[in-house]
């Protein structure tokens, strides 16, 4: 592939946003204000190759062939605990796998993203447009089977993508809305009547607010694949509870222990209640909500890592890379920028580029360029020429730049 076919390659990636085409054809500003994080959505396409780009039931079939010893795979069903197959060999992990299926258990796999290229994309695209961490699951389940769990809810948000089959879906409300990841869900009463009732067909999608107590099963004569892209936000509390931790660093009197035997003295018991409120209204008086923000922003974008296509191919090269030579960044590359005293940094993909503050208005340029084509030559400030293509080496060789 010469250089110019990478360059078009990229062109149709950076051109794909993933958040309207699942949600078409609502809008993804009506999605924003009707649904997200509240109420639950379907759409009914009435087209079973919609998802066709991204798996069919053959990806699933080669999936499961060469997923090896990974764990990634379990055999599931809400008759029996959730079991891996890792101590098998790998011949004998498929027999045993499908010999399962046959029996009317489900199978899952877990964290595709990190295998199956399409779901990849997917995944950073997604998490790039939504501002949050995407991780994605693929359940196969047979006809007449059972169903992968019990009655239960999550604590993520999730779009249910239907690539083939069908699926009946039942859902119970939404009684504990917004629950923490760390809030498991309780029993629920045996033989409850659902609220709700549907049947997702191959190209349906549904969105299930976390806190949504569900279960499905297959209908119908096909095996049933249905995608979960599970969607994790940042919460207010996440936000807050790092402004607090940060603070900690900052202030030692909130990393002091509490008094030995404070439970049972009154004494103390007072002297604790009088500290709480004088330390809660220091914070109340230091937290800065902009540089709260900043700093969610900065977690978010350093958790957002993209593939680094074309990289080694990227590095071959670094020493042609001119003044004139076009580059941009990389599709669905998140970043977070900060001027800290007199350096600029710039946050990504787990990363950090460091350069002085002279050189903030162009690595702002570069970072807010969105895919477009620019070169040192054309960046904006002070700097010198050899500073300029510095500037632009560095960040090739940091992966947030590329020239194909």
């Amino acid at each position: 592939m010469t250089v110019t076919e990478h360059q078009d390659q990229m062109q149709a990636e950076s051109q794909q946003a993933y958040l309207p085409w699942l949600l078409q054809p609502v809008s993804t500003a009506e999605f924003r204000r009707e649904y997200w994080d509240e109420q639950s959505l379907l759409i009914e396409r009435g087209d079973p190759g919609y998802y066709a780009d991204l798996l069919t039931l053959d990806d699933v079939d080669q999936l499961l062939s060469t997923a090896g010893d990974t764990g990634m795979v379990r055999v599931v069903s809400d008759t029996a605990p959730a079991t891996s197959l890792t101590d098998l060999s790998s011949r004998a992990r498929l027999a045993v796998l499908y010999e399962r299926f046959r029996g009317g258990a489900s199978i899952t796999i877990d964290h595709a993203e990190q295998r199956y290229e399409p779901l990849r994309k997917l995944a950073y695209r997604l998490g790039a447009e939504m501002s949050a961490w995407i991780n994605v699951s693929i359940y196969l389940t047979p006809p007449g089977g059972s169903s992968a769990h019990a009655v239960h809810y999550d604590a993520v948000d999730a779009f249910i993508l239907q690539a083939h089959g069908a699926k009946q879906w039942m859902f119970f409300g939404r009684p504990y809305p917004h629950p923490l990841t760390r809030q498991y869900s309780p029993a629920y009463p045996a033989g409850a009547e659902p609220e709700q009732e549907l049947v997702l067909r191959a190209g349906d999608l549904f969105y299930m607010p976390r806190g949504t107590i569900h279960r499905a099963r297959p209908v119908g004569d096909s095996p049933s694949v249905h995608i979960v892209v599970g969607i994790h936000p940042q919460l207010y509390a996440d936000v807050l509870a790092d402004a607090v931790q940060r603070a900690a660093l900052e202030d030692g009197r909130l990393r002091q222990a509490l008094p030995l035997g404070w439970t049972t003295d009154p004494g103390l018991r007072e002297e604790i209640t009088g500290k709480l409120a004088e330390l809660t209204a220091e914070l109340a008086r230091k937290l800065s909500p902009p540089r709260m923000l900043a700093e969610a922003t900065r977690r978010v974008v350093s958790n957002g890592a993209v593939p680094l296509r074309y990289y080694l191919l990227d590095l071959e090269h670094l020493g042609e890379v001119g003044p004139g030579t076009p580059v941009r960044t990389r599709p669905g590359q998140l970043h977070s920028l900060m001027v800290v005293g007199d350096t600029v940094v710039l946050y990504f993909s787990g990363r950090e580029a460091r350069f002085r503050a002279t050189a903030e208005p162009a690595v702002r340029y570069i970072a807010t360029s969105g895919n477009e084509w620019l070169t040192a030559a054309g960046l904006p400030g002070d700097l010198s020429e050899a500073n300029r293509l510095h500037l632009i080496k560095t960040l090739i060789s940091e992966g947030f730049l590329t020239f194909h």
